[in-house]
């Protein structure tokens, strides 16, 4: 639901938020509540663009909510989803060379340029920067949010060593712009940029506005390949390594049997059937001159 002010031009969004038990909550209900709590901001965003671009200029402001910070009662998807926006914007931010520092990012609001970026869409929804499907979609629905509020990206870490020795494969059916592609493997990334979180680069080749999408396909038979895959992953070596497929389509599909967890931007998003798209130069963003 929303409107946009006849006098200020500004377009106010409002979510419901149902309350709900934790466990009572399906993957049903989950997805549809992801997909209506950040959908709107994409999609608004894209609505007003046109306009601002006719102007010379606006600004988008996304508020994501406080609750998940006030640890509020019976709203845990709803603050997973408001959360993922403040996840969502530091992330974007690092990879498009804004400093953390207020001071330092109001000062290239104000001198920067505006450089045009393409977005994926994972089933519908929204990303900036990788779709994770299968090992690290798994990390991130196991992370307690109270544990990362705690210890930070270590507990992705921590997690991630505990589900990487029990991890199983899972039959991936890719298809990249109508060409096919299957094998057992225990991850596939899908990367609209480069950085896949702080400085490590898991697709080196990928580029935020070439109007693709790169896929980093792990493919393993066994326990010590997998662990060879990241090791090699870890330092920057794994591109060309035995087993590790890249793939650049604009559009891909992805089956798994038995189906795994997705992953967007670092954020749960249901799981596997998924369809992939890229949207060219569909946000435009400030960035240093």
């Amino acid at each position: 639901m929303g409107s946009v002010d006849p006098e200020t031009g500004i377009w106010d969004i409002s979510i419901a938020r149902k309350r709900h038990k934790l466990d009572e909550v399906s993957a049903d209900y989950f997805d549809d509540r992801i997909a209506v709590n950040l959908r709107p901001h994409f999609f608004a965003t894209q609505a007003v663009l046109p306009s601002m671009r006719a102007r010379g200029g606006g600004r988008i402001v996304n508020i994501g909510s406080g609750s998940w910070k006030m640890k509020s009662l019976d709203l845990s998807v709803y603050a997973t989803a408001k959360s993922a926006m403040l996840g969502f914007t530091r992330v974007l931010a690092r990879e498009l060379g804004i400093p953390a520092a207020p001071d330092r990012a109001i000062q290239l609001a104000a001198a920067g340029r505006l450089r045009p970026i393409d977005l994926g869409l994972a089933n519908g929804v929204p990303f900036a920067l990788m779709a994770g499907v299968g090992f690290d979609a798994a990390v991130v629905r196991s992370v307690e949010p109270r544990i990362k509020s705690i210890v930070g990206a270590f507990a992705y870490i921590a997690r991630g060593l505990s589900v990487l020795s029990k991890h199983p494969l899972s039959r991936f059916a890719v298809t990249a712009d109508g060409e096919r592609f299957d094998g057992d493997a225990w991850l596939a990334v899908v990367a609209n940029a480069a950085r896949y979180t702080y400085h490590w680069r898991l697709a080196p080749g990928a580029s935020i506005d070439d109007g693709w999408l790169d896929m980093c396909l792990f493919e393993s038979r066994s326990r010590a390949q997998t662990l060879g895959q990241v090791l090699a992953a870890l330092r920057g070596r794994h591109v060309g390594r035995l087993g590790v497929h890249h793939l650049r389509a604009r559009r891909f599909h992805i089956e798994c049997h038995p189906p795994v967890s997705v992953q967007l931007d670092g954020d749960a998003a249901g799981r596997t059937p998924l369809d992939l798209d890229i949207l060219p130069g569909a946000l435009t963003v400030v960035v240093p001159r």
